[in-house]
């Protein structure tokens, strides 16, 4: 029968190993990385090496050898500042990619949240002189002891909920993210951690994240394959799936159709050929950039924008007045 920490290593091993498959699977786009894409494989590398510590934290746990209870100290230690550090680096993530900030780099409130992690490192720290979170006794084994578990845990709930609240924000107000699964790290990761709370010996924290930003990278992926990738708009095999969505809606709820119109702009760009034939293909490549970026900055909150083909794009909406469609053509 398997004890409990032998569970602990499999769960821990295999956590590893599908965050070590995403990292390889990444690694030729490595250097064309934006700072979102950046933060997202820190998540990854960062759950990767909590596994990889908490497989150590139990191998020393409760063993007599030199310096075992200093490394299991260190260890768990480690594990639980980088817990809130992980937590931090997911909120930093889900900001960028919903786009409540676009800077390349930390803006000025993810700064300000960086003092909560080091108030839990601080505390951290201290409990390696005085017993405020945990205690490692003359056995070797580890005991939570003190408020300052529950202060971290309060801290790193407090991230994932803030998380939820930014990505479920940004869904709600745009369809530009419905392949962003919101509550996939939030909901593993804070499972984790209450099941972690209520069953003392049992580690799932790090494995269910892991499980989760698998999930995440396979959604990613799904992005990928369905935005124009010179545009930004969504490709023709996108605008196929959600017009049929969208048509199937219409055709399920008589309140849609009472008191909304489903409406579709088709345009094209005048004289694209010349801007080819005159200035070569980059510059064309930049028109249709600069093209894409208009017309997602010109579109309502839950229109879609899809590249039709060539210099041809498409804008889906929903709309209560067909003046709403002047407005827009206006924008553009």
């Amino acid at each position: 029968m398997i004890n409990l920490k032998s569970a602990n290593f499999m769960g821990d091993g295999m956590g590893a190993l599908l965050l070590l498959m995403i990292i390889f699977s990444g690694r030729r786009n490595r250097k064309g990385r934006d700072f979102t894409q950046k933060m997202f494989f820190r998540c990854v590398g960062f759950t990767g090496i909590e596994c990889l510590i908490d497989i150590m934290s139990y191998a020393v746990d409760g063993v007599s050898f030199a310096g075992a209870r200093t490394l299991n100290y260190l260890s768990n230690t480690f594990l639980a500042i980088g817990l809130t550090l992980l937590c931090y680096l997911w909120t930093v993530y889900v900001r960028h990619k919903t786009g409540i900030t676009e800077k390349e780099g930390l803006d000025r409130t993810e700064k300000r949240l960086l003092l909560p992690v080091a108030a839990i490192a601080v505390i951290y720290i201290v409990n390696l002189f005085t017993p405020i979170v945990f205690i490692i006794n003359e056995q070797n084994q580890y005991t939570r002891s003190g408020w300052g578990f529950i202060a971290a845990m309060i801290v790193d709930s407090v991230f994932l909920l803030g998380s939820s609240f930014h990505g479920a924000a940004a869904m709600r107000n745009s369809r530009n993210y419905q392949f962003f699964p919101v509550f996939y790290f939030e909901i593993f990761t804070f499972s984790g951690v209450v099941l972690q709370m209520l069953f003392y010996g049992l580690s799932l924290i790090y494995s269910f994240s892991a499980i989760a930003l698998v999930g995440v990278y396979f959604e990613i992926q799904k992005e990928y394959s369905y935005v124009d990738p010179l545009s930004g708009a969504y490709n023709r095999q996108y605008m196929n799936v959600y017009l049929y969505a969208l048509c199937r809606e219409y055709q399920e709820s008589e309140s849609k159709r009472m008191n909304t119109t489903l409406a579709c702009l088709l345009l094209d760009v005048d004289g694209f050929k010349k801007i080819n034939d005159t200035y070569g293909h980059l510059a064309g490549d930049q028109a249709i950039q600069d093209i894409g970026g208009i017309l997602r900055a010109s579109a309502p909150e839950k229109a879609v924008c899809a590249r039709y083909g060539g210099d041809e794009f498409v804008m889906i909406l929903e709309v209560k007045d067909i003046h709403e469609l002047d407005e827009v053509t206006e924008r553009i």
